[in-house]
């Protein structure tokens, strides 16, 4: 399975949406995500100050899941309904990229592959 990193900042749109599901990262942050299709998994990853809500019925993954993919999106930690740390040390030592290495050891993904889009 391939897992294809998709990063794209400041979009609003709403509507429906898979069930958000929770994990617990390395030091027990809860981060939210959610999971839809199937096949290849294709990971969106929002902006700053965003959510994995800027993502719903955008024509990027409703393109995604009619093509066959696995469509996974996270709210970083700090953000959406991913448990908010207070402390400084929570958001160092790559914290966000440590979270993203435990979902996909989470979802049990095999290979990673990375694209940026700006």
């Amino acid at each position: 399975m391939h897992i294809f990193f998709v990063v794209v900042s400041f979009m609003f749109i709403t509507s429906s949406w898979g069930q958000t599901e929770f994990f617990n990262s390395f030091d027990d942050t809860k981060i939210a995500y959610t999971d839809e299709g199937k096949g290849d998994a294709v990971l969106l990853i929002h902006g700053f100050i965003n959510t994995k809500e800027s993502w719903k019925n955008t024509s990027l993954k409703e393109d995604l899941l009619a093509e066959g993919f696995r469509v996974i999106a996270l709210d970083l930690r700090g953000n959406g309904e991913s448990d908010k740390p207070q402390t400084e040390e929570a958001y160092s030592f790559d914290a966000e990229v440590m979270d993203i290495m435990f979902l996909t050891q989470h979802l049990r993904l095999k290979k990673i592959y990375g694209r940026r889009l700006f």
